[in-house]
């Protein structure tokens, strides 16, 4: 185990089900009943120190990540995600097709208020951007 990395090691431990966990200096772990050897607990003695810097760096990691998405300013043209442009390309190589469009029929039984209905969809095509979403070629590529 001694030519293995920490990432190889703590993988090694993971397949043995055993949990590891830093608690500030100390290095602590839950295991199945006789799964920790002599072997396996100085061969953990020996590499605390560089797995509980590993523990640290991948803490800051995911510290460091934003916690919000931050919006794209819309001041000019969008490209188009891959997935918006795979359908793209595929309207281009058949117009107008119908392949994934979905159909639906809903049936309102009792009093309707179509203006609280209209109201409602509004609403989610407000709070919802991909539904306000067209594509239109600018020099021959889809924004």
């Amino acid at each position: 185990m001694n030519g293995l990395t920490t990432v190889e090691f703590l993988a090694y431990l993971r397949s043995l089900n055993v949990k590891l966990s830093a608690d500030g200096p100390n290095l602590r772990y839950d295991a199945p009943s006789g799964m920790i050897t002599s072997v396996l607990k100085s061969e953990l003695t020996a590499r605390k120190p560089e797995i509980l810097e590993f523990f640290k760096e991948a803490r800051l990691a995911v510290q460091s990540q934003p916690s919000t998405i931050k919006p794209i300013p819309r001041s000019g043209d969008l490209p188009l995600s891959f997935g918006q442009m795979r359908l793209w390309w595929l309207d281009q190589l058949g117009p107008g097709g119908t392949t994934y469009t979905i159909p639906s029929l809903f049936r309102f039984r009792g009093d309707f208020n179509l203006a609280v209905f209209e109201q409602s969809l509004s609403e989610i095509v407000r709070r919802h951007e991909v539904l306000r979403t067209y594509f239109v070629n600018v020099d021959g590529f889809p924004v």
